[in-house]
């Protein structure tokens, strides 16, 4: 019944079914849940329950980046799989991206503390203090759900942050938004540049709104010079999926390493740059050299 439906409007006006469906599928998987859980008597003290957050964000998740981008895909076009672009990477473009994603931390850091360096005026304290508040409510999230030391606990973790955004976020922020905002502008490089700001913008944690926007539009061009939706996918992952890991080491005190701090700390100018060198060699030497690009 939805199949195509919608193939033959115009960007723009795709681009506003996109946001209402994103929309509804918020709003809709919040309501779902909170009577899900009002069933089960915890409507109030979810928060305080590991797994019933975790049921939480698993399924709005699923709901509003994976659910919303089948839906739409199936309204845009005849096939969905072509639509996406998705191609079997080799293992040397995956090996590649590890690699990058692995030398790509020092300087991720350094633009986190860029980020934090912005000044609000006096007459924007009520909205700094609105997104300082914000920013704990995810550091809180994330700090509980790395309380959980146990292999099971690395797993859920992983699934939550790493899997389930690696495969969503890309499906609707490179995969539709980024080459509907293209067509709408007829421009590569500002639809990977819009879709990045709105990557970074809906995850409302603005204190580290740069790094997140620039992984975005790194995404993009990843995306853009594959022609391969998998190949961002892969980078995604591999980026949170690192971090994941550490995080749940450093919480079990197997290793003494913070992530937030590698390439930031006194004494790191030698590391950022061997970061800045090698991942200018990784970029010369890409397997992605304007292969199949996307337009």
């Amino acid at each position: 019944m939805l199949k195509a439906m919608f193939a033959h409007i115009s960007a723009w006006k795709q681009f506003v079914v996109v946001v209402f469906l994103l929309l509804v599928a918020f709003f809709l998987s919040s309501t779902l849940f909170y009577v899900i859980a009002s069933m089960g008597g915890v409507s109030q003290t979810f928060s305080s329950d590991i797994n019933w957050l975790r049921f939480l964000q698993a399924f709005q998740s699923l709901m509003v980046f994976v659910l919303v981008p089948i839906v739409a895909g199936r309204m845009f076009s005849f096939n969905i799989k072509s639509y996406y672009i998705f191609r079997k990477p080799t293992a040397a473009q995956i090996l590649w991206v590890i690699v990058l994603m692995s030398s790509l931390i020092p300087l991720i850091n350094i633009s986190l503390q860029l980020n934090k360096l912005v000044v609000f005026p006096e007459s924007m304290q009520s909205l700094y203090t609105w997104m300082l508040q914000l920013e704990q409510q995810a550091t809180d999230v994330l700090q509980f759900f790395f309380s959980d030391t146990s292999v099971l606990g690395l797993v859920f973790s992983l699934f939550i942050i790493a899997v389930i955004p690696a495969i969503g976020e890309e499906l609707v922020f490179r995969g539709l938004l980024q080459k509907i905002l293209t067509q709408c502008t007829k421009n590569a490089h500002i639809g990977i540049w819009i879709s990045a700001f709105l990557f970074s913008f809906i995850h409302f944690q603005f204190f580290g709104f740069l790094p997140r926007m620039l992984l975005g539009a790194f995404f993009g061009y990843l995306f853009l010079w594959s022609g391969n939706l998998l190949i961002p996918m892969v980078a995604h992952f591999v980026n949170n999926a690192i971090g994941v890991t550490m995080y749940w080491l450093y919480y079990r005190n197997s290793i003494d390493i913070n992530i937030d701090t590698i390439g930031v700390e006194e004494h790191s100018m030698i590391l950022t740059i061997f970061s800045i060198i090698f991942v200018g060699l990784l970029f010369y030497f890409s397997p992605f050299r304007t292969k199949n690009p996307v337009t």
